[in-house]
């Protein structure tokens, strides 16, 4: 008699390992078993589940296809009695024990969710799972949450990309990512939600969401290399951010453009669409090779050129961020533009004419360019008298305002040595191709045209008949020019009522003159003799 077991009011396969007939005269399909008492349960052909069955062929069980079902308020221990038939002759009665026990499950993980601020998380088995005392048994329970998270939502896909509040969900859910937790409000450190499933309706667990701040990291180098080609994607080496310590979806990471380039423009590969300050793209864009930078023209010299982003996710603190680029040109390219650049001498506060001398750029690929100034003078403007025509602080300026030497630089009178702008002089014909960046630089020459003027004015008081140094804490004029060194600056004067002036380098003989210098440095003592008090009207600097 062999025996089996079963877990109560569940299904199992009878096989040849528990039933086996031996008959060499017939055929597996011949050997029909017939059910004389069922025990605790019933048979069913598992193509027909539900509807009990009082015989089967000895082929259909070794197909698999013949199941005992227990029922699960029968007794634990019972018999099934069969009988065997193959057309001519019947087997006595044969009995399989069957021994019935009680399935119990129990929590196998739950190891709640990390989530950033204003993140999202999937919950799947491997966060919710149920083990049981059957081997490779299958979960399938029903989950109903019975206390709702208070800062966030539990939420399960209906359709693709379709999410709706969940108060309920299956173990089928979870095993395909449809479930998940939004955070919706506040920058809590933790939250959760309570369930229970059918697996053990009388138990409640706690599901626990512990909330991380979110951190956007660059891995990048932040500069794109051009060698004498026009166009060039930007590339996740050259721009590429991620989340931690949770990784976010790369189409979630998004960047906005805050400043364009000046030289180029950034534009999409599928839709040829020329970027601007406020359009934004994503990291899948750039792992896309979607965004592309492009010069306005062939550029003849070398460029640096540049833009600004901030980088975004919801949850993170945005970044801001600067792409520098860098164009070298060929031999070949570079002598294929003539270029004159001369410095332009200037005296402080006048203005001077730039003409075809200090700036001109020829070369048999253009006729006619446009100058845009692209970084100002910053002691100093740029204007042009052309005929009828006057552009103050103009941002532009021509080749043949050059050649008719109507461009004119007007210093701003301030104390600066040198002054410098950049342009970029491209084709103002679309039939021709060329562009041109570089510094011109200006050179002032400073006047001495501003009088020394005093910083420190109080009394000097010194001990009656006693000597006291004279220096820079007691006396001191600076003069606005810009070079005017301390030595340059000399006071002189005729009498002093009350004592006498000597350099230490020099103790036996009077001065009458000395320089601010020698008051910084700290060598002037003044000797008292005479009244207590005196003052010296005609002590003034002179240069």
């Amino acid at each position: 008699m062999l025996s089996t077991t079963s877990v109560q009011g569940t299904k199992g396969l009878i096989n040849r390992e528990l039933v086996n007939v031996i008959d060499p005269d017939s055929s597996t399909d011949q050997l029909v078993f017939s059910v004389v008492d069922p025990g605790s349960g019933h048979l069913e052909h598992l193509r027909n589940s539900g509807k009990p069955i009082n015989s089967f062929t000895q082929q259909e069980m070794d197909d698999d296809q013949v199941v005992f079902v227990h029922h699960a308020t029968a007794p634990d221990d019972s018999y099934l009695s069969l009988r065997v038939s193959d057309g001519m002759e019947t087997s006595k009665i044969a009995k399989l024990r069957i021994s019935a026990f009680q399935q119990v499950w129990r929590i196998q993980n739950n190891t709640g969710l990390i989530v950033m601020h204003e993140g999202v998380g999937v919950i799947t088995s491997y966060n919710i799972s149920f083990t049981s005392n059957v081997q490779q048994s299958l979960e399938e329970a029903q989950y109903y949450i019975v206390q709702e998270p208070q800062l966030g939502v539990v939420e399960i896909e209906t359709s693709l990309d379709v999410w709706k509040k969940a108060t309920t969900f299956t173990s089928d859910d979870l095993r395909r990512r449809r479930i998940r937790y939004r955070h919706l409000r506040s920058k809590p450190n933790h939250d959760e939600f309570q369930f229970r499933t059918t697996l053990n309706s009388s138990l409640i667990y706690t599901f626990r969401i512990t909330f991380k701040n979110c951190e956007l990291i660059s891995s990048a180098s932040n500069r794109l290399q051009m060698n004498d080609v026009g166009q060039s994607p930007i590339t996740q080496a050259h721009l590429n951010f991620r989340t931690e310590p949770i990784a976010s979806s790369t189409a979630a990471i998004l960047f906005v453009i805050t400043d364009t380039p000046k030289y180029g423009s950034l534009f999409l590969s599928d839709s040829k669409y020329q970027m601007g300050v406020g359009d934004t793209f994503s990291q899948e864009d750039i792992l896309a090779n979607n965004i592309n930078y492009h010069f306005f023209r062939k550029p003849y010299s070398f460029i640096n050129d540049s833009f600004d982003y901030a980088v975004m996710i919801r949850g993170c603190k945005n970044k801001t961020g600067n792409i520098s680029i860098e164009y070298r040109p060929s031999e070949d390219t570079l002598l294929k533009a003539n270029v004159i650049l001369q410095t332009l001498k200037v005296e402080e506060g006048g203005s001077a004419v730039i003409d075809s001398l200090h700036l001109n750029i020829v070369s048999k690929l253009v006729s006619e360019l446009q100058y845009n100034v692209t970084e100002p003078p910053r002691h100093g403007y740029l204007k042009v008298n052309y005929g009828d025509l006057i552009r103050n602080k103009t941002s532009y300026f021509t080749t043949t305002e050059l050649l008719a030497k109507a461009v004119v630089y007007v210093h701003d009178d301030s104390e600066t040595k040198n002054d410098t702008f950049r342009f970029f002089a491209y084709s103002t014909s679309d039939m021709e191709d060329f562009q041109f960046s570089e510094e011109f630089i200006i050179e002032v020459a400073l006047k001495n045209d501003n009088s020394p003027y005093r910083i420190v004015d109080k009394v000097f008081e010194v001990v009656v008949n006693g000597q006291k140094l004279l220096t820079a804490s007691d006396l001191k004029y600076a003069d606005p020019d810009s070079d005017t060194p301390p030595s340059t600056l000399v006071y002189t004067y005729r009498d002093l009522p009350n004592g006498k002036l000597y350099n230490l380098r020099n103790l036996s003989a009077e001065i009458t003159e000395f320089s601010q210098k020698d008051l910084d440095d700290g060598i002037l003592l003044f000797k008292h003799n005479g009244p207590k008090y005196g003052k010296d009207s005609s002590v003034c600097p002179f240069y």
